[in-house]
C-alpha cells in the first residue's frame, strides 16, 4: 500500500480544490483536455472519467479505499486513461455524463464513474464502487479488469453500445418543443395544476415535500412567497400557500439541518424531521434560502425568519467571503475523517463552553442549552461520531421559553446570542471542515441576490454593501475585455468559459442589486450580459437558451433544460432577467425572447409544473409588474386590478444643464391599507422611499417626505400614510448635461399593510421624459 504523498500526477497544476484533493493519488490522473483525450486516441484506450466535488463525502470514500491504493491505481493506470472532473467547475460534463449514467443505471449520485470510448462516448457508468464486492457493487478491481477485457475482445460491442447511449441522450438533452412552440402561456393552468402537485406531495406533519432524504425545496417557496405577495393570483388556494411556506420554512429553521451555532443551511436532510443533515454547506443553498426567509418575515410578520435570513448571510459573510469580496463555494461534511464531527455536541461539551461544572459558575446558560435543544445525554444521532452527539435543534422556541422564564421574547433572543457566541467559541476551537474557496461566478450571483433583496428587505446597508463589492469584484475579474465572462477562480487569474448559469444568474443578481442600489454601472453591465447571453446561447431557430455557448468545447449533445434542480433553472433564471430588463428599458426585445423562452418549453411544463417553480414565479413576477396597454403605472406585487397603489402620471420634464427643478410624485392608497412612514419606528417596518432614476448621468435629487398621521385600527395605534401621498423632490441639473431627451421613471417603495396582515413590499413605478 502507498500513502498518498508518495506520488504527485498531473492534478497539482490544478486550481480547483477538488482535482488537488487527488494530485498525490498513484492514479496517473489527467485533467479533462486534448492531453487526455489525444492520448486516448492514440492508443485506442478507453477513458475512466470520475467526476465529483471537493464536499463529497463519498467521494473521499471513494478516493481513500480505491484511489490512494497503488495495486488498484496500477490496473487504471494500464488499462485507461483516467480523467478527474469537478463537477463546479465543469457542470456542462457533470450533465452530460449525469443523464448517461441515470440512463445506464437507473440513478445517479457523485462521484460519478463513466467509461467512455476515445470519442468521449460513455458504455458503462456508475457512482460509488468500494474497493472489494460489497453495497451490491462490484469491486472497483474486479470491475477494471472485467471492463479492460471487453474492450480488448468486444470493443464493437462497446462501441455500438456507447453510440445507443449517445444517441439517447441527445433526444433527451434538449427539453424545448420540437419544432417550436405555439406561444401560448398558460400561467394560471400551470399555476392551479403546480400548487395541486405540490399539495400532494406536502408533507404536513414535518414541512417540505416527500420522505427522507428530504431537500430545502428553494425554488417551490420562492414560488410561494412570490404568489402570497400578490393579491388574487391564488385565490381560494391562498391558506394552502402560505401553510406550505409557513410550516416548512419553521421546521427547517427549527431543525438540526440549520446550524444554529453558526448559522447557515446545511445541503440535505437525511430525515423527514430535518433532523439529522448531511453537513455540508453549498453556496447555493443558502443564497436561495436567505432571501425567502426575509421576504416571508416581513409577509407573515414572523421575526423569527428575519432572524434565520439574518443569521445566515451573517455566517456567509463572516467565515466564507473572501478578502476581495468574492464568496467561497462550499464547506466540507467532513472533518477528521468523520461526517458532522465538527458540528455535534455533548453534554460535557456544552459544560465546557457555556460553564457550569462548578458551584460558582452560572448554571443559567447551559441549562438555556438543554432546554432550548432538547440536550439529550445519550445523544440524538445513533451515528453520531461521538459518543453522546447531539445534532442541535430546537426543542423550546424562544418565545415559550421567554412566558417561562417571564421575560419578553426579545430579552430572550439577546441571552440566547450571548450563550450562541460561547458555543461559537468553543466550536472554533475544533478542527473545522475542509474549505472549497473557489469562487464561481453563477453562484456568486445568487448570493449577490440575496444580499440585494435581504438588504433591501430587512433594510440592513451592509448587506448592500457586501452585494456591490462582490459584484465590482466580478465585473472586474471574471469578465473580459470582450465582455464575456468567466466561469471560476481562486488564487490565480479567472479561468473556464461561463456558462448559461453564470451569465443568468449574474444578470438577475445584478438587476436585484439595481433595484436596492441603483448605479448605472449595473444596468450597462446588465445589457451587455444580456447581449451576449443573447448571441452566445439562444437557440435562435426554436428560442430558448443552451447551457453552452458558442465558444464553448463541441460535445456530443448540447443540453437546453428548463426544471429546476438544486441550483435554479439557468433558463428560467435567464427568462427572469430578460422580462426583469423589459421592465426596466422598456424594450420589448428582451421581452419576445423571454417569453419565446418559455414557450418553447410549454409542453413540458404543461405536464409536470410543480418541476418548473423557477419559470413559474418567472412569469407571475412579470405579470404583477409588467405596464398594461395604456397604462405606465407598474405594480410589483399585484395585477392591474388588485393593485393597492397607484402613481399619477407625471408630466414631460423640461429643464437646462444646471438648474433645478421641483416635481410632485402623488400616489393613492386603496382604502383600508396603510403605508410605513419613511422613516419607521419599528425595526422591522418596511421604509417607504421615493427616487428617480433617468438616463441622464449625474442628476442630484432630494425628497421631502409629508408627516405621518395616525388613527386607531382594530384597536391599535396606526402610523404611516392612508388615502393619498404627495411627495416633493428637488432634480438638479449636472451642469454639463448634453441637450436630448431622456428617459425618466419616477420609483416608489412601500409596503400596503391592513390590520390584519401585510403584502410584500411594492415598487411602482411611471414614467416621463426629460428634455
Amino acid at each position: 500500500m502507498s500513502t498518498p504523498r508518495e506520488h504527485t500526477n498531473r492534478l497539482i497544476h490544478a486550481s480547483s480544490p477538488y482535482l488537488l484533493q487527488h494530485a498525490h493519488n498513484p492514479v496517473d490522473w489527467y485533467p479533462w483536455g486534448e492531453e487526455a483525450h489525444a492520448r486516448a486516441r492514440a492508443e485506442n484506450k478507453p477513458i475512466f472519467l470520475s467526476i465529483g466535488y471537493s464536499a463529497c463525502h463519498w467521494c473521499h470514500v471513494m478516493e481513500h479505499e480505491v484511489f490512494e491504493k497503488l495495486e488498484i491505481a496500477e490496473l487504471m493506470n494500464q488499462h485507461f486513461v483516467n480523467i478527474k472532473v469537478d463537477r463546479e467547475e465543469r457542470p456542462d460534463l457533470d450533465d452530460l455524463y449525469m443523464m448517461a449514467t441515470q440512463m445506464m443505471t437507473g440513478s445517479g449520485g457523485w462521484p460519478m464513474s463513466v467509461w467512455l470510448t476515445p470519442q468521449l462516448e460513455p458504455f458503462y457508468a456508475g457512482t460509488y464502487f468500494p474497493p472489494v464486492d460489497g453495497y451490491g457493487r462490484p469491486g472497483f478491481p474486479r470491475l477494471t479488469l472485467t471492463l479492460a477485457e471487453m474492450w480488448r475482445t468486444r470493443e464493437a460491442d462497446l462501441r455500438e453500445q456507447a453510440q445507443k447511449a449517445v444517441e439517447a441522450i441527445r433526444v433527451h438533452a434538449d427539453e424545448s418543443a420540437a419544432g417550436g412552440a405555439s406561444g401560448e402561456l398558460h400561467t394560471a393552468q400551470w399555476l392551479s395544476t403546480a400548487l395541486e402537485q405540490h399539495a400532494n406531495r406536502f408533507d404536513e406533519t414535518h414541512g417540505g415535500f416527500g420522505h427522507a432524504p428530504k431537500f430545502p425545496p428553494h425554488q417551490a417557496l420562492g414560488l410561494f412567497v412570490q404568489l402570497l405577495g400578490a393579491p388574487g393570483t391564488v385565490g381560494e388556494e391562498t391558506a394552502a400557500v402560505r401553510t406550505m411556506l409557513e410550516k416548512t420554512l419553521e421546521a427547517m429553521a427549527r431543525g438540526g439541518i440549520y446550524d444554529h451555532v453558526g448559522g447557515g443551511f446545511a445541503r440535505y436532510s437525511t430525515d423527514e424531521h430535518w433532523l439529522v443533515p448531511h453537513f455540508e454547506k453549498m453556496l447555493y443553498d443558502n443564497a436561495q434560502l436567505a432571501p425567502v426567509y426575509a421576504e416571508a418575515a416581513v409577509l407573515l410578520g414572523r421575526e423569527d425568519f428575519a432572524r434565520t435570513a439574518w443569521q445566515t448571510l451573517d455566517f456567509w459573510l463572516r467565515e466564507m467571503t473572501a478578502p476581495n469580496g468574492a464568496f467561497y463555494s462550499t464547506l466540507d461534511a467532513d472533518s477528521e475523517g468523520h461526517e458532522g464531527k465538527y458540528y455535534v455536541w455533548t453534554v460535557e461539551d456544552i459544560l465546557d463552553a457555556v460553564g457550569g461544572h462548578k458551584p460558582e459558575e452560572n448554571p443559567e446558560d447551559s441549562f438555556l442549552c438543554y432546554q432550548h435543544f432538547g440536550m439529550s445525554g445519550k445523544g440524538n444521532w445513533h451515528e453520531s461520531p461521538v459518543e453522546g452527539g447531539n445534532v442541535l435543534a430546537i426543542a423550546m422556541p424562544l418565545w415559550e421559553f421567554a412566558k417561562l422564564e417571564r421575560i419578553t421574547e426579545e430579552e430572550m433572543a439577546a441571552k440566547m446570542d450571548r450563550v450562541i457566541l460561547k458555543l461559537r467559541a468553543h466550536r472554533a476551537k475544533r478542527i473545522p471542515p475542509g474549505l472549497d474557496d473557489k469562487i464561481l461566478t453563477g453562484w456568486n450571483g445568487l448570493m449577490i441576490s440575496a444580499l440585494a433583496i435581504t438588504g433591501r428587505v430587512l433594510r440592513e446597508p451592509r448587506y448592500l454593501e457586501a452585494a456591490c463589492k462582490a459584484a465590482d469584484f466580478l465585473l472586474d475579474h471574471h469578465r473580459a475585455a470582450d465582455g464575456r465572462l468567466w466561469r471560476t477562480s481562486r488564487s490565480g487569474p479567472a479561468h473556464t468559459k461561463a456558462f448559461l448559469e453564470d451569465y443568468a444568474y449574474l444578470l438577475v443578481g445584478l438587476l436585484d442589486l439595481h433595484e436596492a442600489a441603483p448605479d448605472p454601472k449595473w444596468l450597462a453591465a446588465v445589457r451587455q450580459l444580456a447581449d451576449i447571453m443573447h448571441s452566445d446561447f439562444a437557440d435562435q431557430a426554436h428560442g430558448g437558451f443552451f447551457f453552452t455557448g458558442t465558444q464553448h468545447e463541441k460535445l456530443f449533445a448540447r443540453m437546453k433544460n428548463a426544471a429546476d434542480n438544486a441550483t435554479p433553472s439557468a433558463n428560467a433564471m435567464a427568462v427572469r432577467g430578460l422580462f426583469h430588463l423589459a421592465r426596466i428599458t422598456g424594450e420589448s426585445t428582451y421581452e419576445n425572447a423571454a417569453r419565446r423562452a418559455v414557450a418553447v418549453f410549454a409542453p413540458h411544463i404543461e405536464r409536470n409544473p410543480a418541476w418548473f417553480s423557477t419559470m413559474l414565479t418567472a412569469l407571475v413576477e412579470h405579470e404583477s409588474l409588467a405596464p398594461k396597454p395604456g397604462n405606465e403605472t407598474v405594480a410589483a406585487s399585484a395585477t392591474a386590478a388588485d393593485s393597492v397603489l397607484a402613481l399619477a402620471p407625471v408630466a414631460p420634464l423640461s429643464a437646462r444643464a444646471g438648474e433645478t427643478l421641483t416635481i410632485t410624485l402623488r400616489a393613492t392608497i386603496t382604502a383600508g391599507y396603510h403605508v410605513q412612514a419613511h422613516r419607521p419606528r419599528e425595526k422591522s417596518a418596511f421604509a417607504t422611499v421615493a427616487r428617480l432614476r433617468c438616463e441622464l448621468p449625474g442628476i442630484a435629487q432630494e425628497w421631502d417626505y409629508p408627516p405621518t398621521a395616525q388613527w386607531p385600527m382594530a384597536g391599535q395605534a396606526v402610523e404611516g400614510y392612508a388615502d393619498a401621498l404627495a411627495l416633493t423632490a428637488s432634480i438638479r441639473i449636472p451642469s454639463g448635461a448634453a441637450p436630448g431627451e431622456y428617459k425618466v421613471r419616477f420609483i416608489l417603495e412601500a409596503q400596503p399593510c391592513t390590520a390584519a396582515s401585510c403584502l410584500l413590499p411594492h415598487f411602482i413605478s411611471t414614467a416621463s421624459t426629460l428634455t
